[in-house]
């Protein structure tokens, strides 16, 4: 899948999940996440989405980083290209050394 193609999945995948709005706006990877009134539950649709349409799995402790569509195509980006081997064949990102995600050892 080129970039371009990614980004604009990502751009529609978010515009689905949003379609509830009365006065939908156009998104782009500037639209801010809270700009698009997108609450905890939404959000969850959308990681749910990206994860069956991509086939990975997006790290929790990322999520709380998003601030914009473009924040959520990088974490796509970087998951696809970059991700290690998971469980169920889905490509996981390891969580940051000392976070509580962090497996014991």
């Amino acid at each position: 899948m080129t970039i371009s193609n990614l980004d604009s999945v990502v751009v529609h995948i978010v515009g689905e999940c949003i379609d509830h709005l009365p006065h939908r706006q156009d998104i782009d990877s500037d639209s801010r996440i809270s700009d698009l009134l997108v609450d905890s539950l939404r959000m969850v649709q959308i990681v749910f989405e990206l994860e069956t349409t991509f086939g990975v799995e997006l790290p929790e402790h990322a999520l709380f980083q998003i601030d914009t569509v473009g924040d959520l195509i990088d974490l796509v980006r970087l998951v696809t290209h970059a991700g290690m081997a998971g469980t169920r064949g889905r490509r996981i990102l390891p969580s940051p050394p000392g976070s509580w995600l962090s497996p014991r050892r």
